[in-house]
């Protein structure tokens, strides 16, 4: 079952049940099992720090516990609710022939 939560406990928690360390791909956190090519392994502090800028919560999966990205990130477009919320307004108000706000 996924779950998204930004309880740093619940977090750490979670890496440490299933032997899982902190670590950034690409900038993004990443919650890892083994050494892996092009991610960079990082303490907790950088780790909550990048989940700061990209998330705030951190999808989990019991399931897959290696498979854990900021909740933000498991979008296709990488869009925030908010994000995704106004693009669709912007998409309403066209197919109503409205001018965008300036």
């Amino acid at each position: 079952m996924k779950t998204a939560t930004s309880d740093r406990g619940e977090i750490l928690h979670f890496a440490g049940r299933h032997g899982l360390s902190p670590a950034l791909r690409a900038g993004v956190p990443a919650l890892l099992a083994e050494k892996q090519d092009g991610v960079d392994r990082c303490g907790w502090e950088r780790f909550f720090a990048a989940l700061d800028r990209s998330g705030p919560a951190l999808l989990i999966d019991d399931g897959d516990p290696a498979a854990c990205l900021p909740a933000a990130a498991s979008d296709p477009h990488g869009w925030s609710a908010a994000a995704a919320l106004a693009h669709a307004r912007r998409f309403v108000d066209a197919l109503r022939h409205r001018a965008p706000p300036a």
